[in-house]
C-alpha cells in the first residue's frame, strides 16, 4: 500500500511537471464547464499521454479508495486471499467498468449518429474522474498513515465529495442528455442502475465473494 500511494503521487507529479499547460487546462475546464466545452475539450484531449495516464491515475485512486472502504467491514487477519491481490482487483475492476462504459458511449453515439454529444458526455466523465482522483490522493494517505479512529470520519468526508462530483457530472452533461431523458425519467433511471450503480455493485459483491 506504502509504494503504491507513493507511486501515484510521484505519477501525479511527473504529469504536472512535464505537462503543467495539460494540467492547467484539466483544472480550468473543470471549474469553467461553459469554457471547458466549447474551447478545451479538443486540447485536453489531443493530449493523449497525459490522458493516458490520469485516467489510470484515476482508475487506481478509485481502486485503492473502495479497498479501504472493505476494510472497514473486513478484519484482514481471517482473510485468506493476500490483500494486494484484492487492492489488483479492484483497480483492475475499476479499470474495466470505466473503459466498458467509454465504449458503450462511443458506440451509441456512433449507432444514433449522436457522436459529438457521446464525445462531450465522455469528455464530462473522464474529466470528473481526473480531478476526483487527485481529491481522494489525500485521503488515501490518511486511510494509510493516520490513527485508524479517524478513518470512519475521513470515509464519511470523502464520500460526502463522492456525491457531489457524482452530481456534478450529470449537471454539466444535462444539456447533453436532457433531449433523450427529459421525457422519461424511468429511462432516466434505468440508465442510472444500468451503468452506474449496476457495475460498482457486481464489483463489490465480486471481491466480498472472495472472502
Amino acid at each position: 500500500e506504502f509504494y503504491l500511494i507513493i507511486g501515484l503521487a510521484v505519477l501525479l507529479g511527473l504529469v504536472k511537471t512535464s505537462q503543467p499547460k495539460y494540467f492547467s487546462d484539466l483544472w480550468r475546464a473543470f471549474i469553467n464547464p461553459t469554457l471547458g466545452s466549447r474551447q478545451l475539450k479538443d486540447i485536453i484531449q489531443s493530449a493523449m499521454l497525459p490522458n493516458l495516464l490520469m485516467n489510470l491515475f484515476s482508475s487506481v485512486v478509485l481502486g485503492v479508495y473502495v479497498y479501504y472502504f472493505i476494510s472497514l467491514n473486513v478484519d484482514w487477519r481471517f482473510v485468506a486471499i493476500p490483500r494486494a491481490l484484492v487492492v489488483a482487483l479492484l483497480i483492475l475492476g475499476m479499470v474495466l467498468v470505466y473503459l466498458s462504459k467509454y465504449m458503450f458511449i462511443q458506440f451509441t453515439g456512433w449507432a444514433f449518429n449522436i457522436r459529438p454529444s457521446a464525445q462531450q458526455y465522455n469528455f464530462n466523465i473522464f474529466l470528473n474522474n481526473k480531478v476526483l482522483g487527485m481529491v481522494l490522493l489525500p485521503f488515501l494517505f490518511c486511510f494509510a498513515f493516520l490513527n485508524a479512529k479517524w478513518t470512519s470520519v475521513l470515509l464519511v468526508i470523502s464520500f460526502i465529495i463522492l456525491i457531489y462530483f457524482f452530481v456534478n457530472r450529470y449537471l454539466r452533461s444535462w444539456n447533453v442528455f436532457a433531449p433523450f431523458f427529459q421525457n422519461s425519467r424511468f429511462h432516466f433511471f434505468m440508465y442510472l442502475c444500468a451503468f452506474e450503480i449496476l457495475p460498482l455493485a457486481v464489483l463489490l459483491k465480486v471481491v466480498f465473494r472472495l472472502f
